[in-house]
């Protein structure tokens, strides 16, 4: 057990239960914008030249952001949920 955390505390003080559809379709939509104009701006010469294109680049191009999106909407959740809470039982 970590020093300082209660037992079922959830690990980063996130709430697995706070995790909802609409926030993975949300991070999927931010990774396939910011994915197209990081391979645009990354791979770009692999589209116009004989480069060849650097198929692990690519995927976490559009992986890197949707994680963020994704830890982002469930962090910020997970902390309007524990103040709601904290609110509601008079703490």
């Amino acid at each position: 057990m970590a020093e300082g955390r209660e037992v079922g505390t959830p690990l980063l003080g996130l709430d697995p239960k706070v995790l909802q559809p609409s926030m993975i379709w949300r991070s999927i939509r931010v990774s396939l914008v910011v994915g197209a104009l990081l391979n645009l701006i990354n791979q770009g010469g692999a589209l116009w030249s004989d480069v060849p294109v650097n198929w692990w680049h690519v995927a976490m191009n559009f992986m890197v952001p949707f994680l963020v999106a994704t830890y982002s909407a469930w962090a910020a959740e997970s902390r309007r949920k524990a103040m709601q809470k904290g609110r509601h039982s008079g703490g």
